[in-house]
């Protein structure tokens, strides 16, 4: 059964952090946009736990949620081409030279930026490739990752601690609508989850907005809480 906190009158940080350090642990949360099931991403059992839980098939992937915009960089194959790398470069002999060189990557993209710092932290999703420090099990065997900076003070606070990313899906069964209040998630995962925190009734059900920048041409896979004419007046047309 879960720990279940409503009207709390502390602080729940330490509470839900030490939940979540424990292996396979996963707790539900209110986020920004909805209630979440939330694990460590580095925590492949955890994640695996959340794949039954929702009864979501095993080759959908999951969104990850960063606890800062320089996150990308870390966890996405994203270097950027404008950045130059100081590189040593040697040839027979004692002596060496360094020198300026590009640090390209491949799928090097910077289309995220402007939209990162129009709309992050919110509920703006950008699938982008995945790098490889980000931990694999909740991609579904995919090289992309769909992720946001969350526009919840209580999440970011967590990431302040942990400082790595969590997997967040919607806290519903698979095909069915997200949850809006505590006693509808408390209905479906009270004996399948760690801790439940009651965050009160979610105020907007409307999910965050899907875009990928995987391809050549962005394209929306999800309408939702940002217009996309918002998103076309910062990089310009997308496809729907």
């Amino acid at each position: 059964m879960a720990w279940i906190i409503r009207d709390f009158k502390g602080d729940p940080l330490p509470i839900v952090l030490e939940t979540l350090r424990r292996p396979g642990a996963v707790a539900v949360l209110l986020t920004d946009t909805t209630y979440g099931l939330v694990a460590r991403a580095s925590d492949d059992k955890a994640v695996k736990r959340i794949y039954s839980l929702k009864r979501r098939a095993a080759d959908k992937p999951f969104p990850y949620l960063f606890g800062a915009t320089y996150w990308v960089e870390r966890y996405c194959n994203v270097a950027d081409p404008r950045r130059r790398a100081h590189v040593k470069i040697t040839w027979p002999g004692p002596l060496g030279a360094y020198v300026w060189q590009d640090d390209y990557s491949p799928g090097a993209d910077t289309r995220w930026r402007p939209l990162a710092n129009h709309f992050w932290p919110g509920p703006l999703t950008i699938v982008l490739p995945a790098g490889d420090a980000l931990p694999k099990a909740g991609l579904a065997g995919g090289d992309s990752v769909a992720c946001r900076v969350p526009g919840d003070d209580f999440l970011l606070r967590i990431f302040t601690v942990l400082d790595e990313p969590l997997v967040a899906p919607s806290a519903n069964i698979a095909g069915e609508p997200s949850p809006t209040s505590v006693e509808q998630v408390i209905e479906t995962f009270e004996s399948g989850v760690n801790l439940i925190v009651d965050g009160g009734t979610v105020k907007n059900p409307l999910a965050s907005t899907v875009l990928d920048l995987t391809g050549e041409q962005p394209k929306i896979l999800r309408e939702g809480r940002i217009p996309i004419s918002k998103i076309s007046a910062v990089i310009g047309p997308v496809e729907i």
